[in-house]
């Protein structure tokens, strides 16, 4: 399983990388407040996107009092949070066109989450973007220069995973969970986990179902062609007995 939140301030990059990690085939399954959540299985592995609103980044470039802003937009990250219980593979700081403030989400969710956050960010650039940009420097300073060229292809995706997964190799948790949440989570950690097995049995039992149902099919055809075997067989042979008369 794979639960990402997306940041950034380029929303049409934001809807890309949505588009690109789920492989296109987007089902909405939640809308809470400004926060858009999709999901879909990508080779067997349950992903679930979470898109923050590009208006985050507006309030906070256009802000003078940084405390101020990161009040206003509080509860909208802690319910961002929420739709990937029981927490967040990784943060992704999108960039597309870079403005050179993006780094600016990334102290947020430090002030809101605690600085761990950080160490479960990674920033991702789309195909086309200038990885080499003065710009985004700070943000890949931040992230400690994790980051990740995302192209709409399957093995970029893969590779997007496999990054994730080296990220959280070292890590304590192997998903973020925000220190206020820790008491939450172990009450309801259980039956979230029976609920996701349950899914995954689910989808086990269907996959076990088409198995089966393809080796039936397998078994029907070979009976069809020995059957048409032995058929072609007496054709022959009374052919050859009508020669002989």
């Amino acid at each position: 399983e794979c639960r990402l939140i997306l940041l950034g301030g380029d929303e049409l990059a934001k809807s890309e990388a949505c588009r690109f990690i789920l492989r296109t085939a987007q089902v909405q399954m939640a809308n809470l407040g400004s926060c858009e959540m999709k999901e879909n299985y990508i080779q067997q592995r349950h992903v679930c996107v979470v898109k923050s609103p590009f208006f985050w980044m507006d309030r906070l470039e256009s802000s003078k009092i940084f405390s101020r802003t990161l009040k206003g937009i509080k509860n909208q990250m802690q319910n961002c949070v929420s739709l990937v219980f029981p927490g967040p593979h990784a943060f992704l700081l999108v960039i597309g066109a870079a403005t050179g403030k993006e780094h600016y989400l990334l102290k947020t969710i430090s002030s809101v989450f605690g600085k761990e956050a950080i160490d479960y960010s990674m920033v991702v650039f789309i195909a086309g973007s200038d990885i080499n940009s003065r710009r985004s420097q700070k943000s890949l300073l931040m992230c400690k220069d994790r980051y990740h060229l995302l192209e709409n292809t399957d093995d970029s995706v893969q590779e997007l995973f496999r990054k994730v997964e080296e990220m959280l190799s070292n890590k304590r948790s192997k998903f973020f969970i925000p220190s206020e949440y820790e008491t939450f989570t172990e009450v309801n950690f259980e039956s979230w986990e029976k609920k996701r097995i349950n899914l995954l049995d689910h989808h086990k039992d269907k996959g076990d179902r088409l198995s089966q149902e393809v080796e039936d099919l397998k078994i029907r055809n070979l009976k069809l062609e020995k059957e048409t075997e032995n058929v072609k067989m007496e054709l022959d042979v009374v052919t050859q007995r009508e020669g002989e008369l």
